[in-house]
């Protein structure tokens, strides 16, 4: 389960609003030797993410909570996004090498027609599957305003599985 913590920002009948603060990749991003993302993070991302997130366990606004999503679909949402279009990057330079009888420009054309259809099967199977819940992250547990590393609700007691199915 990859989790994150964050700040309920709004509640409503369909889940919640969580809205978390835009980390770097490593904790020695500014120290020298460090991977150096922190300063490509600030550059192009905003501070603050807010997400929907289905909520199993009674939130409100202003608590902070911890909030997850299984390793496994993240996977397949990866898949979605970069996959498709790879494929079809590939598949259409081979057919337009084969349509054409090996010309290289046809393969490359094909290749670009390819890989934009990919895009766009993957944007509308993205678009398909972002209405679903059980493609939201859960909140796992509430956390308590002054101590960031106590938990106040366990996953079990709310009915929930680590990985956000229901028990």
């Amino acid at each position: 389960m990859i989790e994150e913590c964050g700040r309920v920002v709004a509640t409503g009948a369909d889940g919640a609003w969580v809205e978390t603060l835009a980390r770097a990749g490593c904790g020695r991003c500014d120290q020298p030797g460090g991977c150096g993302q922190n300063s490509i993070t600030r550059l192009f991302a905003s501070r603050n993410r807010r997400v929907r997130v289905a909520a199993p366990i009674p939130v409100e606004t202003g608590d902070r909570v911890l909030i997850g999503i299984p390793e496994g679909q993240l996977l397949r949402a990866s898949l979605v996004v970069y996959l498709l279009p790879l494929l079809g990057l590939v598949f259409g330079s081979v057919a337009g090498h084969l349509v054409s009888g090996a010309s290289e420009a046809m393969a490359i054309l094909g290749a670009a027609l390819g890989m934009t259809g990919g895009f766009l099967v993957s944007h509308l199977l993205s678009r398909m599957l972002n209405g679903r819940d059980s493609w939201l992250p859960v909140v796992i547990a509430r956390l308590p305003q002054d101590d960031p590393g106590a938990v106040v609700v366990d996953p079990a007691a709310a009915g929930v599985s680590r990985r956000g199915e229901s028990l």
